[in-house]
């Protein structure tokens, strides 16, 4: 931290840590403090300037108290204007507070759904912090009975908005995206796993296709695991064919990540309806193993771009597709930091 930036911060905590010891109870004055060391180091309103210490205090009471009952597995969100008299404290800014397990993609995804929503972004602070709390979810000291997490704590200034129903839709997608990105984050260990069953399936029981075509789908996804390949969702589909149709039925239960529920779509036409895709009816037909190519979805996760999309043929006995496994993410940026006669496809 900048040395300025720096004493600063300490100034304001030290008139904060006054605050908290002049008016509350001992118990609230010291988990207060502690919550203002891992906070006060972001409340600045620029690189010169402190924030008002009777501001900042309230601000943290206010938001402490938001997050006194959490259980985990589920995220705390408000979007709200503060107001004196019932918050403590007032802002030029709609201020956007959220408390949930810490885990990857939090902040980015948050800052680019707001981005990406036209709303200006005027302060981010985001401490994680070692949290104790009870059978409840009730926050108290560390103790034999209390259960302690990693919890982040994310509280953003945005451009104010002054309109109930904007608020509400503000916090209705930040919730929809943190239950994302929790999904994506729990999901991923199994992803992993169902592309290196794949690999080994592929060397144990390899389709009838060209030993290069196999030894090269193979190769991309050993590639993939081996950090090039960001895994957010996974399903399968049963291939049905007719004289009259053909389509691709999700086998039910084999939903992973951003793929878990069936009602999501990625593969959709501009009139909303699922379908195959010209790209995924002409791989089913052609002598290949791998599709690589891009959704017409863009990821609620890490990063706001359309998704990649590595679908792989499943055969029967008999060698005829049965159907696809397929995985959808992001490439990483080793990925595309390599020259493509790296990469192995």
């Amino acid at each position: 931290m900048d040395p300025t930036v720096e004493a600063i911060a300490s100034e304001l905590l030290d008139k904060i840590t006054a605050h908290c010891r002049q008016r509350l109870k001992p118990d609230e004055s010291e988990a207060l403090i502690a919550f203002a060391v891992h906070m006060a180091p972001h409340m600045t309103t620029d690189e010169t300037e402190p924030r008002d210490p009777d501001d900042a205090y309230a601000s943290l009471l206010s938001f402490w108290k938001f997050a006194g009952k959490r259980k985990s597995g589920r995220a705390l969100v408000r979007v709200y204007n503060p107001r004196l008299d019932e918050h403590g404290w007032s802002s030029p800014h709609t201020i956007v507070e959220m408390v949930n397990d810490d885990m990857p993609f939090l902040v980015d995804s948050i800052v680019s759904a707001l981005n990406q929503n036209g709303h200006q972004i005027h302060g981010l602070a985001h401490p994680v912090i070692e949290t104790a709390r009870d059978a409840d979810g009730n926050l108290c000291k560390p103790d034999e009975n209390a259960i302690t997490h990693r919890e982040s704590y994310i509280q953003i200034e945005i451009g104010s908005l002054s309109d109930p129903d904007a608020l509400s839709a503000i916090r209705q997608t930040l919730s929809d995206i943190l239950d994302d990105v929790r999904v994506s984050v729990s999901d991923w260990p199994t992803m992993m796993d169902n592309a290196r069953a794949i690999v080994r399936d592929l060397e144990e029981n390899p389709p009838p296709l060209e030993g290069t075509e196999v030894a090269e789908g193979k190769a991309l996804l050993e590639w993939m695991i081996a950090d090039h390949f960001t895994f957010l969702g996974y399903r399968e589909y049963d291939y049905e064919a007719s004289q009259e149709s053909e389509r691709l039925e999700i086998v039910q239960g084999t939903g992973l990540g951003l793929l878990r529920s069936s009602e999501r779509r990625v593969m959709n036409r501009h009139s909303g309806g699922p379908t195959l895709s010209p790209e995924v009816r002409e791989f089913l037909q052609r002598p290949e193993l791998v599709i690589v190519t891009k959704t017409n979805y863009r990821s609620p996760v890490h990063r706001p771009v359309h998704l990649d999309y590595i679908g792989i043929k499943r055969f029967d006995a008999k060698g005829d597709v049965v159907g696809e496994r397929r995985f959808v993410g992001l490439f990483t940026s080793a990925a595309y930091n390599r020259t493509p006669r790296d990469i192995p496809y």
